[in-house]
């Protein structure tokens, strides 16, 4: 992601020199020495994840949060309001909303966040109104007033929560059947 960025300013007289500074991000040996150094960091997300038992992770720089529910309401914990993920812990409690979203995992394995506050949710810099939903790719960045959060996914973990999950419906369908 980092590397497609136009880094350069629309000074002309700056315009070559940027360009000569930006190019040597953009060389291919640079490309492969970059991903070397995330796959460790992906790698690492992954087996903490599964050795949580979740399926997925959301966290921010005070906050790291395993998700193991098919659903999860995030917001800001209250008296008398309950959520799953308190991102109040995060950063400044009143930009977030008591229920600012719905993180919810699909039949096919996909997540969908939906917008339940009064704040601006934005997923990957696309902004998410309240009552929308948006499709979240893997390892987005999630951000609710200038506080930021990334929501990463173990896809062997989510296929073998659904692969568990058809077996039950299987097997009741069963029971009723010889009931």
């Amino acid at each position: 992601m980092v590397l497609e960025l136009d880094l350069c300013l629309d000074d002309h007289d700056s315009s070559s020199h940027c360009r000569d500074a930006v190019s040597k991000y953009q060389n291919e040996e640079a490309k492969r020495a970059t991903v070397r150094l995330e796959q460790p960091a992906h790698s690492y997300m992954q087996r903490a994840i599964a050795s949580h038992g979740a399926f997925a992770v959301l966290y921010g720089r005070n906050l790291k949060h395993y998700i193991k529910k098919p659903e999860v309401l995030l917001g800001r914990a209250a008296n008398n309001v309950f959520v799953d993920i308190d991102l109040g812990r995060e950063g400044p409690a009143k930009k977030i909303s008591r229920q600012q979203a719905i993180i919810r995992m699909e039949r096919d394995g996909s997540f969908h966040l939906k917008n339940l506050g009064k704040f601006l949710v934005s997923v990957n810099g696309k902004e998410v109104y309240l009552g929308q939903s948006h499709r979240r790719q893997p390892n987005c960045l999630i951000e609710i007033q200038a506080i930021s959060f990334i929501f990463d996914v173990n896809q062997v973990q989510v296929k073998r929560y659904l692969d568990n999950a058809n077996r039950k419906v299987r097997a009741n369908r069963l029971e009723c059947l010889n009931s």
